[in-house]
């Protein structure tokens, strides 16, 4: 970038012509991420160039002798990581909330924070308040505080979107917020697991998938950086009843956008976990075991499958009983996976059974008594064309 091009980008993130920008361009090698980031600091601290540059120089400086490696690239002379650390050592002092905020965000996708979804995890029932860190209490208690938390980002760490209440981050700017501020990576990975767990709505909302299809980079980020993280380093955690719900409905959310693999890690790790702290016959044991049936059933693991399935089902009738809807669709469920396999005559008892006792519980009409009739209609008609070849 020239030097016109360099002083027009610093003059438009302050609004106004800048004296002595010719020399901050210079000093910074006209490189754009950083005279974008000294200009947003100058413009919020309304510090003038001769005393940003003897700023920047100081913690140049003090970068260098500390002799800090850092896995990612930077441009001759650690310009971005010099400009980065005047901006968030800026956030730190202004506000520890934010910077706290931005370790939240650093195991987050860089583009789309928004406000809704930090505030499902505050009014999730089993949300125990001791449970939370005080500074997330604080900064999602209501829109204008959380505006005004992550404004204080506005050092060039952040940028708001259109959409209202929703900001993004430069990739590079988070990258290398995530190799250098994290100071507690396991509580962090904790809080986002539950964070991402509770923001995904019911399956029967109406805004069920365009939420889920705005968490998934969220949550394929997170997969990412954590994949290769000890799981004993998450074990001192694994009786939060929060974690272990997240980490069931993220491999719902994993399952329904198609990454099965994803989905069967996020399931064994709460089925690890709720047999552990609940114990193989608890009801949310059940509900894991049965997703994880149905999970194999895409990935056509039939044999995995089927004893998922079996063993949902024989779980969940010693618990709810025979007629619980719990119950039956589990039944429908082997049904299907009988289906596949070709084991006809056992799909028709899964299916025969099941309608059976719907009919008992359901009007006539309902929808799960209405799509096993046609189920086994169809089924039916398919043994009559197998018999006649």
């Amino acid at each position: 970038m020239n030097e016109n091009q360099g002083k027009n980008l610093v003059e438009l993130r302050l609004g106004k012509v800048l004296e002595n920008s010719e020399e901050l361009v210079q000093a910074l090698g006209g490189l754009p991420l950083v005279l974008a980031q000294a200009g947003s600091y100058i413009n919020q601290t309304k510090i003038d160039v001769i005393g940003y540059m003897s700023l920047y120089r100081e913690t140049w400086s003090a970068l260098f002798e500390s002799d800090i490696s850092f896995p990612l690239k930077d441009y001759p002379g650690r310009s971005i990581l010099t400009t980065w650390t005047l901006s968030y050592e800026a956030v730190q002092t202004k506000c520890p909330d934010t910077a706290q905020m931005l370790q939240l965000w650093s195991y987050l996708d860089h583009a789309d924070l928004w406000y809704g979804l930090l505030t499902p995890l505050l009014s999730d029932e089993t949300t125990l308040e001791t449970e939370l860190p005080e500074w997330y209490t604080q900064v999602v208690s209501s829109p204008t505080t959380f505006n005004v938390t992550i404004r204080v980002l506005i050092y060039s760490l952040a940028e708001p979107q259109s959409t209202p209440l929703a900001y993004l981050v430069h990739p590079v700017v988070h990258q290398w917020c995530y190799h250098k501020i994290v100071e507690d990576r396991n509580v962090i990975v904790q809080l986002e697991l539950i964070v991402l767990g509770s923001a995904l709505p019911q399956q029967r909302d109406q805004n069920y998938s365009l939420v889920e299809r705005r968490l998934l980079p969220h949550c394929n980020h997170l997969h990412k950086v954590t994949k290769d993280m000890p799981a004993a380093n998450l074990e001192e955690y694994s009786s939060n009843n929060l974690l272990l719900h997240s980490y069931n409905m993220l491999g719902i959310l994993h399952s329904d956008q198609g990454q099965l693999n994803e989905a069967e890690e996020m399931y064994q790790r709460a089925l690890k976990r709720y047999e552990k702290v609940w114990g193989p016959e608890h009801t949310s044991t059940l509900s894991t075991i049965n997703n994880l049936g149905l999970l194999y059933s895409d990935q056509s693991k039939l044999k995995e499958a089927e004893e998922m399935c079996q063993r949902a089902l024989k779980g969940k009738e010693e618990a709810w009983g025979p007629e619980h809807t719990s119950t039956l669709d589990t039944v429908n469920n082997l049904g299907n996976l009988y289906k596949n396999q070709g084991k006809l005559k056992e799909a028709e008892e899964m299916y025969q059974r099941a309608l059976k006792r719907y009919k008992k519980a359901h009007e006539p009409d309902h929808p799960n008594t209405v799509i096993i009739a046609r189920d086994l209609e169809c089924l039916q008609t398919k043994k009559c064309l197998f018999q006649r070849d």
